[in-house]
């Protein structure tokens, strides 16, 4: 008897070790996807807002594509961000990598140039690609923020 009850109280800490294991796989999978998904929305984000920034003027603006000029005078006078399919992309270069996809319908660019600088409201979704089958392993995070032109 005291045979099997050592038995059965190892079978039930085994089975609880078991599923603290699994957990914790399933946690650090979320976190890993998670992390991938929020490094590609803040680089897209801060190299936007930088040369938005420093740029001399906003030449178009609607919903999916923003044109601003340049004020060094570089080879390519004119920057151009857009929201193209499943990707954010400045000129044409992709600023995000094959990892992730821009969520259909959660993207826009809006500018206000009445006001002095004029400003840009930049706001997306972005996801971790395909679609994975357990719901704890989605990883979804949605980007804001408003970008005022120097003045020079």
């Amino acid at each position: 008897i005291e045979m099997m009850v050592v038995i059965g109280i190892l079978l039930i800490v085994g089975t609880m070790a078991v599923g603290f294991f699994f957990k914790t796989l399933k946690g650090a999978s979320k976190v890993e996807i998670l992390k991938e998904v929020k490094q590609n929305g803040d680089y897209a984000l801060g190299v936007m807002e930088r040369v938005i920034r420093n740029a001399q003027e906003i030449q178009s603006c609607n919903g999916s594509n923003l044109k601003i000029k340049n004020p060094d005078g570089s080879e390519t006078e004119e920057t151009e961000f857009a929201f193209s399919g499943t990707n954010i992309t400045s000129n044409g270069a992709s600023l995000t990598n094959s990892k992730v996809t821009l969520v259909t319908g959660t993207y826009s660019f809006s500018c206000d140039q009445t006001r002095n600088p004029p400003i840009v409201t930049i706001s997306f979704t972005i996801s971790q690609i395909g679609s994975p089958t357990r719901p704890e392993e989605r990883a979804q995070v949605s980007f804001k923020t408003t970008v005022s032109l120097r003045t020079y």
